[in-house]
């Protein structure tokens, strides 16, 4: 309903418009590839790098797609029974992951769960079924690994944390630091485990796909 003690005032403003900009895409020229640096000169030269940079992406996702359902393939004829601690323990392990995703930590967690209407216990439950699959996961590999024989040595994990330092330029010294602890260099040590278990699955797979199938006998 309208308030009669507040009173409407109408207003006329006037702008001036002193300037009228548009954005011009640049030509699809040799210039344009020049400019784009690497050592390009043609315009034919930059759509070759640009295929061959999309073609390497694609052959990488779908090798990542191809080791992922080699893993559940395994998984799925996996069985075991799961420890509900260590499912606890990985569901905080995730909390604290979702923690970190917020400037104020746990506090800029609890702001967020306040605003969607949910409680931290909540959130718990809804993150158990993905903790109890990375549990699996891990117990999965760890057997595997075991049964191969698979591991690794002090010396690829320092071959690692030199590839890792070279890459990172002028923090190298901070990322050797880093991994100066036993707690950085156990963590390094299994996520290349699991690499090297991965690999070593797929090996089995691809050469499972390639045995020719028997021929049946001829009558």
């Amino acid at each position: 309903p309208h308030d009669e003690n507040i009173k409407i005032i109408e207003k006329e403003f006037k702008v001036k418009i002193t300037e009228v900009k548009q954005k011009r895409l640049p030509n699809l020229d040799d210039e344009f590839a020049k400019s784009v640096g690497e050592g390009l000169d043609t315009l034919a030269q930059l759509r070759e790098r640009v295929l061959s940079s999309l073609k390497v992406r694609a052959d990488i996702e779908t090798r990542a797609r191809y080791e992922e359902q080699v893993v559940q393939a395994a998984i799925d004829l996996a069985k075991m029974d799961v420890p509900d601690v260590l499912v606890d323990r990985e569901t905080e392990a995730i909390m604290s992951e979702q923690a970190n995703r917020f400037r104020g930590g746990q506090k800029g967690l609890d702001e967020y769960l306040s605003n969607m209407g949910k409680t931290n216990e909540q959130l718990k439950e809804e993150m158990h079924p993905e903790a109890r699959r990375r549990v699996v996961r891990a117990m999965v590999l760890d057997k595997i690994a075991e049964t191969e024989g698979i591991n690794v040595s002090d010396e690829e994990i320092q071959a690692e944390v030199d590839a890792l330092a070279k890459q990172a330029g002028e923090r190298a010294d901070q990322v050797r630091r880093a991994f100066e602890s036993h707690q950085s260099r156990h963590s390094l040590e299994h996520a290349m485990l699991n690499r090297k278990t991965v690999l070593c699955l797929v090996e089995i797979a691809s050469a499972e796909a390639q045995v020719p199938a028997a021929e049946t006998p001829k009558t």
